[in-house]
């Protein structure tokens, strides 16, 4: 059944990747010491796209923008942010554990700009215990060569933002890549021996169908895929896509078909051996540790244009605005758009919401951490998510039920208002 007009906001309310934090201006990181740590991940966020999605909200600089020289700009001011932070992690004592390129579109880069920036990590962080490079990919920006540069590297993981192998659905949403482009991707991931081979998945796109969804994933699963990000379709107000619902350009699905699709997917990656380890990723060998480690409450370091980080307590955010990101490579100062000093209670309840991201939180884990009793602190915020059917229970274990993942929006809401600590 197709949702109406006005059930729109309220059935696809989007959902943060992690929780909303109120930010504060005019912190100076020269003045705020973070070089009291042992592993962190490090994030590096690649902008660029020659067109985006309808449905993306993230933060990128597209078409005629993108040049050449602008990428080799962006390039110095990467290493030289690296750099910076490098002045305020003990080499001896922080250990790089996780690399992840996001975007945008890290596969624009070519294998070079990759190498630059993978040899800056190394020259300025300890970089003895890294467990796994995960490079985001668009199947249409990927050459034979960087695959056989990326399965050069130790650890790396390539992960494929191929969203569905249906052509019609594709172009609904404005993907710039065809269902053979990205099947032509994966047999060649596979013959260069990549580690690990992923892809992004999301149900529920315009002209999807139980079928698609069941066609999509066996697809994938034949071309050996072994990690799935699985999606519903979120409308995020400053995209595309939502405005084009919301004028009747284009019509999406119901909650209740939502719903399906996503436990359809389940069912289908559980009988076929994958092992669901977030809210949102199934695998069959290796998780991605990145992403999880932030569900765990750990600490990164996020490079690049709006990137966030989280160390010691305290959260900031880069500036979004690439001109002024840019004049990192001349002063060799990070700029940015906010932070937030976090109190004990404020990092006890960040700690909750994210762990809520996992398939299964043991709460055990939060008294261990905090030395409290997490269902002394957030009793009512548990009663209210099992009064409405989003958590499940056994013993000291939780986890979100399906329509506690498609209403994850509501319970922040609840859950930061009750607080008063942090917005949305």
């Amino acid at each position: 059944m197709l949702i109406t007009k006005e059930d729109l906001l309220e059935s696809h309310s989007p959902v943060n990747f992690l929780p909303p934090v109120l930010w504060q201006q005019g912190m100076n990181m020269n003045e705020d010491p973070i070089n009291k740590h042992k592993r962190i991940s490090i994030y590096v966020h690649i902008p660029f796209c020659k067109e985006k999605c309808s449905y993306c909200s993230f933060l990128v600089v597209k078409g005629k923008k993108v040049t050449p020289e602008l990428i080799e700009q962006y390039i110095s001011a990467l290493i030289a942010e690296l750099s910076h932070y490098a002045q305020k992690l003990n080499y001896d004592y922080t250990k790089i554990i996780s690399i992840q390129f996001g975007g945008g579109t890290p596969s624009i880069l070519s294998s070079s700009q990759i190498n630059q920036v993978l040899e800056a990590v190394n020259k300025y962080f300890n970089c003895s215990e890294l467990s796994e490079i995960i490079f985001e990919a668009f199947p249409a920006s990927m050459t034979n060569e960087k695959l056989e540069f990326l399965s050069s590297l130790p650890n790396v993981k390539l992960n494929i933002g191929i969203q569905s192998f249906d052509d019609f659905q594709l172009l609904s949403v404005g993907r710039r890549h065809t269902a053979y482009e990205a099947i032509q991707l994966l047999q060649k991931a596979n013959y260069n021996q990549i580690r690990s081979v992923g892809i992004d998945l999301i149900c529920g796109l315009p002209n999807s169908t139980s079928q698609t969804t069941e066609r999509d994933i066996h697809t994938a699963i034949e071309l050996g895929v072994d990690h799935f990000a699985v999606y519903p379709l979120w409308l995020y107000p400053d995209t595309k896509l939502y405005h084009d619902v919301k004028n009747e350009r284009l019509s999406v699905f119901s909650y209740a078909a939502r719903k399906e699709r996503l436990m359809q997917a389940e069912q289908i990656l559980k009988d076929h051996g994958y092992e669901r380890y977030t809210i949102f990723h199934y695998k069959k060998a290796d998780e991605h540790y990145y992403g999880k480690s932030q569900m765990m409450g750990e600490d990164w370091l996020g490079i690049g244009i709006g990137a966030l980080s989280q160390i010691n307590h305290v959260i900031w955010q880069n500036t979004s605005n690439i001109s002024e990101y840019l004049r990192i490579g001349r002063t060799k100062v990070s700029n940015l758009e906010g932070y937030y000093h976090l109190n004990v209670y404020e990092e006890m309840q960040r700690t909750f919401l994210s762990g809520l991201r996992l398939s299964t939180y043991d709460m055990r884990s939060f008294n261990s951490r905090f030395g409290l009793d997490i269902e002394y602190l957030f009793h009512e915020e548990i009663e209210y998510m099992q009064a409405k059917g989003y958590l499940d229970r056994k013993g000291a274990e939780i986890s979100l039920t399906v329509d506690g993942i498609l209403n994850l929006n509501e319970i922040e809401g609840y859950i930061t208002k009750k607080a008063g600590t942090f917005n949305g």
